[in-house]
């Protein structure tokens, strides 16, 4: 999918083609988180769910004519269904294009901040060859919810779509008298909302944010028994909390109290991982993560972990050594929320934000990470990185050659992680270079990446030593 961004911050034009994994590099203060976080919120709920919310209401000037049938066919008749698939085709492109202009608008409370100025600022999306991916991603997954209840406990309207189907089925209640005391808002509001919120799971599942605050949150981040933090917004909510966050950041916090959720409550985990193995291999891949880059196990030291020191790190080659966040490795910090995010939350085709990944890490480190990214991606995630890293980025054309050999097993022993899971498809990479107001494709159809960035200031290094020496 193909994103054009127009007078967005340092971004004069770009035209960036999301991949699997997409990688953004660049020196400072030209553009490259903004650009991950403007693509990203469109995709995000916190937006989407804003505007399927004033659709619904009326509050949009477009309108969608197979949405719009859908809501009257259903109150007029009683049934109705909804086709995602030839929504895509007819509508989709209208669609997502107007989501990305209201993103936009929302761009300021996203951020956190009423600095920049976005009224000159303009994003189109391009679905030319999305249908196949959006196709096999709508089939994969089953739905079935409701709203309201009637006499009979039943809900007053139900949508339902099996696996391997396109359709959406909706259908109302036998109890009338139960059904006339719903408002029309809130038989419309749903509606929308589960066609919506149905096309979205075509590109992404959820999306989450590792920003570069990540090595700091749980450090310092506390949260008192049974009791709300006021930072926190409520789930999927950009309008502005008691005190202002970016939603990147709030949405990191939201991860450390969701991971805690689901290790409080681990059947409903377990039972995913029971049904879909990419569930399991998360959460075995969270140990790779642990025992291969970060040398020890996180875990958590309460049955009720509230507070950053219920959260610890015990060493692999000294068990007796066991801290807590304060005091671990920036390597430790940077990473522990990724950790969690796969043991307790990931599921396939999330799409995840990743800001400055190397941060803290040593180049043997850095290079085992992005084989490590690179499994992820293997393994159904889509991943979006910025990074200064020329280990990050050598070592991924490595990653992209070794896929081409016929014979992969018989060089993992040379890689980091030892898998060939860490091989990846030039098709499934993009790398953009953010320099000048521009952002250049610099991945070349040999799996090449052309940049300069970081040669340019070796070579001025070395200058100055040679002159310096004479």
């Amino acid at each position: 999918m193909e994103f054009n961004l127009f007078r967005c911050g340092a971004i004069e034009e770009a035209s960036i083609d999301l991949r699997p994994l997409t990688v953004f590099v660049g020196q400072n203060n030209v553009g490259k988180t903004w650009a991950a976080f403007i693509i990203s919120s469109i995709f995000n709920s916190a937006v989407w769910r804003q505007y399927s919310s004033k659709y619904a209401s009326g509050a949009l000037e477009e309108q969608y004519s197979q949405l719009d049938q859908t809501i009257e066919t259903l109150l007029q008749n009683g049934a109705a269904k909804f086709d995602l698939i030839s929504f895509f085709s007819s509508e989709g492109k209208d669609f997502l294009n107007n989501i990305a202009k209201f993103s936009l608008q929302q761009l300021n409370a996203f951020l956190g901040s009423s600095r920049p100025d976005f009224s000159e600022s303009d994003i189109k999306v391009d679905l030319t060859e999305g249908l196949p991916e959006f196709k096999k991603n709508i089939q994969m997954y089953p739905l079935k919810l409701t709203v309201g209840r009637g006499k009979s406990g039943v809900g007053l309207i139900s949508a339902e779509k099996k696996t391997e189907d396109s359709e959406i089925y909706f259908y109302l209640t036998e109890d009338e008298d139960a059904l006339h005391e719903l408002p029309d808002y809130i038989r419309r509001d749903f509606i929308t909302f589960v066609i919506i919120s149905s096309f979205f799971k075509g590109f992404n599942n959820r999306t989450y944010y590792l920003p570069v605050e990540r090595t700091g949150i749980f450090t310092f981040f506390r949260r008192g028994r049974n009791q709300k933090d006021p930072v926190i917004r409520e789930e999927n909510d950009i309008s502005s909390p008691t005190i202002s966050l970016a939603y990147p950041i709030s949405d990191l916090i939201n991860l450390k109290i969701s991971a805690e959720h689901s290790f409080q409550n681990p059947d409903q985990r377990e039972k995913d991982a029971k049904k879909d193995k990419y569930v399991q291999k998360y959460i075995d891949l969270s140990r790779v993560l642990e025992n291969d880059i970060l040398e020890g196990d996180i875990f958590y030291s309460s049955d009720s972990p509230v507070f950053a020191d219920d959260l610890l790190y015990r060493l692999s080659s000294d068990d007796k050594v066991v801290l807590d966040m304060p005091v671990v490795s920036s390597m430790v910090k940077d990473n522990t929320p990724l950790v969690l995010y796969l043991r307790y939350l990931a599921k396939f085709n999330d799409l995840i934000l990743i800001d400055e990944p190397e941060m803290n890490l040593h180049p043997r480190a850095q290079a085992k990470l992005i084989e490590f990214l690179s499994i992820l991606v293997h393994n159904g995630l889509n991943v979006v990185i910025t990074t200064h890293s020329p280990y990050i980025v050598d070592h991924l054309i490595n990653l992209m050659q070794a896929e081409t050999l016929q014979e992969k097993e018989s060089i993992c022993e040379r890689f980091y992680l030892r898998s060939s899971d860490a091989f990846i498809p030039k098709e499934d990479v993009s790398v953009y270079l953010f320099e000048k107001k521009k952002v250049q494709n610099i991945l070349s159809s040999e799996g090449r990446i052309n940049w300069e960035t970081f040669s340019r200031v070796s070579d001025e290094i070395m200058d100055l030593f040679i002159e310096d020496g004479e």
